[in-house]
C-alpha cells in the first residue's frame, strides 16, 4: 500500500465543497485562495484553508482528498509579506479541480466533463487565468453556486 501523493497545489474548503488549486509556481494559487477564503468569510459562507503550497492526495472510495502536511498544517504565504497562520481545516474531499492557466487558454465557458487530476481519478475543472485572483474568484464562486451578481443575499 501506498501513502497519499505530495502534490504543489493550494485547497480550501467553501460551504463544505474542497476546491483544489493547480498551477506553476508563482501563478497565484495563495492569492486566489485567500481571495476565496475572504469573500466566503465577509458573506458569512463556511470556509477553511485545507493546505497552501504543497497537499497530500489520496483515493478514497473513489473520492479524491485533500490534507495538509503537518509542517505546513495552518500556514499560508502572503506574496510580499511572507508566512502567515490561519485557522485550517486537515482535510477535504475535492469537488472541484481549477487549474492557472495563460490568459489565451482560458475557456469563455466552463467545458463539459472531468479532467484528470491525480491518482486516476478527475474533477470538474475550470481553466482560469494566472494572476487574476479577483476574476478568478467570481468564476469559481459562482460555479459552486455560492455567488451571484444578479442575486442579492437575504439579510438576517
Amino acid at each position: 500500500m501506498t501513502g497519499p501523493t505530495n502534490i504543489h497545489a493550494t485547497a480550501v474548503v467553501l460551504d463544505g465543497q474542497g476546491v483544489i488549486v493547480l498551477g506553476k509556481s508563482g501563478s497565484g494559487k495563495s492569492s486566489l485562495a485567500l481571495e476565496l477564503l475572504w469573500r466566503c468569510h465577509t458573506n458569512n459562507i463556511a470556509c477553511s484553508l485545507v493546505a497552501d503550497d504543497r497537499v497530500y492526495l489520496e483515493s478514497q472510495n473513489g473520492r479524491l482528498i485533500a490534507s495538509v502536511p503537518d509542517t505546513l498544517a495552518g500556514l499560508v504565504e502572503v506574496r510580499g509579506s511572507g508566512i502567515h497562520s490561519i485557522a485550517f481545516q486537515k482535510s477535504a474531499t475535492l469537488h472541484l479541480a481549477v487549474r492557472l492557466v495563460e490568459s489565451e487558454k482560458v475557456h469563455r465557458v466552463a467545458p463539459e466533463g472531468k479532467f484528470s487530476v491525480a491518482l486516476g481519478l478527475g474533477l470538474p475543472t475550470l481553466f482560469l487565468p494566472e494572476n487574476k485572483p479577483c476574476a478568478s474568484a467570481r468564476a469559481i464562486l459562482s460555479y459552486l453556486g455560492l455567488f451571484s451578481p444578479l442575486l442579492a443575499r437575504k439579510k438576517g
